[in-house]
């Protein structure tokens, strides 16, 4: 499962247009939204609220404070990790439109951490073509800070939440 953190704030029209396009081009079996309103100040957080409180794959969280972009999309993460436990989850600000059809319909790779070597790994899958800063991954490619990792016409850049002084925990 996917799950696409947006981080809202005033543009109530850009937020729904970025779900609409996510609905409109990816499996919704595999993916989920999360909405993460930074106390907009002109009621946007709360209308999106409303106008998806139906919406079985969109969840919309009204932040008290804005807290910034990393603190924000921290509150969508933590929440998404709860209840969804994604296999990966997408940051991502609401002026981003997605049309790559090819990301959700299959595993075209997976990334895995490495505890001892405090490390993560993309694989491809699938016998699928995946580059990793413009080269062909054909097996386990250790991942840095800021890697590229494209898959079809869509490219994810690689933030890892861990690093040598601070480990990953489950």
């Amino acid at each position: 499962m996917f799950v696409f953190i947006i981080l809202h704030y005033l543009a109530e029209d850009m937020t729904k247009e970025c779900v609409k396009y996510i609905q409109n081009h990816l499996d919704m079996n595999r993916i989920r939204i999360v909405i993460v309103d930074n106390a907009s100040s002109n009621g946007s957080g709360a209308r999106l609220k409303q106008f998806y409180k139906d919406n079985e794959y969109c969840d919309v969280i009204l932040n008290d404070e804005n807290m910034g972009f990393a603190r924000g999309n921290n509150v969508g993460y933590t929440y998404a990790k709860e209840k969804y436990d994604p296999d990966f989850m997408i940051i991502m600000n609401n002026d981003v439109l997605i049309d790559d059809k090819t990301i959700a319909r299959n595993k075209h790779a997976s990334v895995t951490y490495d505890p001892k070597g405090n490390a993560f790994y993309v694989t491809p899958e699938g016998g699928n073509t995946v580059y990793v800063a413009g080269e062909l991954a054909g097996e386990a490619v250790k991942l840095s800070a800021g890697d590229v990792i494209t898959i079809g016409k869509t490219e994810l850049v690689f933030i890892p939440y861990c690093e040598e002084e601070r480990k990953w925990q489950e």
